[in-house]
């Protein structure tokens, strides 16, 4: 804002290193003359060969955004002239659009964040029991399918990893020597499977169901567990899964 000049001066490495307010390093030995010298006048003289502007005005504004901890010292991040502009005019719009969903003011937009975020905590949490409910209720009705047909393919687009192990830890209570394959995810994005059973039919069929769900997985004992990245061919799974019991 004081519209300082910036001079650039072109000196011999003799007359450079003369000038006791001028900052440096050092200079390589080969260094005969040019040596390239910035004046900001009134504040300091630099040796450099970068690009710089006429005076100081022209920077118009610094931000310092802030700091990142990087190998023992501190890598600032910031921001210069009209990329300052332009950063206080998208803060201003995101500011509007928040104030206009949280149904408050900026002073206010912290404190209704952090009361949305423990209020989907809280969501997630009942969602995650509830599951775990529907997971018992679910394995208490194929109790008896699972003992006549002696296995039990079961899927759901809304499960997770909770939902799986209370399912098959359910029916492992009730059945013996069954064979429980569980999914689940969305059918195009995939998801969590466990296959449990006996040992020598959850070793034979985990690898290829892990293959046909284009996932990968492992397994020890009577327990295969893997990741799938679609759900689209699980009619052949549960086929496979029929089939095993003939190994």
């Amino acid at each position: 804002m004081e519209h300082r000049n910036i001079v650039v001066h072109l000196m011999t490495k003799d007359e450079a290193m003369e000038l006791e307010e001028v900052k440096t390093r050092g200079l390589p030995d080969g260094v005969v003359d040019n040596i390239r010298v910035i004046e900001i006048q009134g504040v300091e003289k630099n040796m450099c060969c970068g690009t710089h502007l006429s005076n100081t005005s022209e920077i118009q504004a610094i931000k310092l955004l802030h700091t990142e901890s990087m190998r023992g010292g501190t890598r600032l991040f910031f921001l210069v002239g009209n990329r300052v502009v332009a950063k206080l005019a998208s803060c201003i719009e995101n500011e509007v659009k928040l104030s206009k969903i949280l149904s408050t003011g900026p002073d206010g937009h912290l404190k209704s964040i952090e009361k949305i975020h423990k209020s989907s905590r809280d969501l997630q949490r009942n969602c995650k029991a509830f599951l775990r409910e529907i997971a018992k209720l679910e394995a208490s009705k194929v109790v008896e399918t699972a003992k006549l047909q002696g296995y039990i393919c079961k899927h759901r687009d809304d499960g997770d990893m909770d939902y799986i192990n209370v399912f098959v830890n359910e029916l492992k209570e009730h059945t013996k020597d069954c064979v429980v394959m569980v999914s689940a995810g969305e059918t195009k994005t995939g998801g969590m499977f466990v296959i449990n059973g006996p040992e020598n039919i959850v070793a034979a069929i985990g690898p290829k169901i892990s293959e046909m769900l284009e996932g990968k997985g492992g397994g020890k004992k009577n327990r295969y567990q893997g990741k799938a990245n679609s759900f689209k061919k699980l009619p052949d799974v549960r086929k496979l899964v029929g089939e095993s019991l003939r190994l």
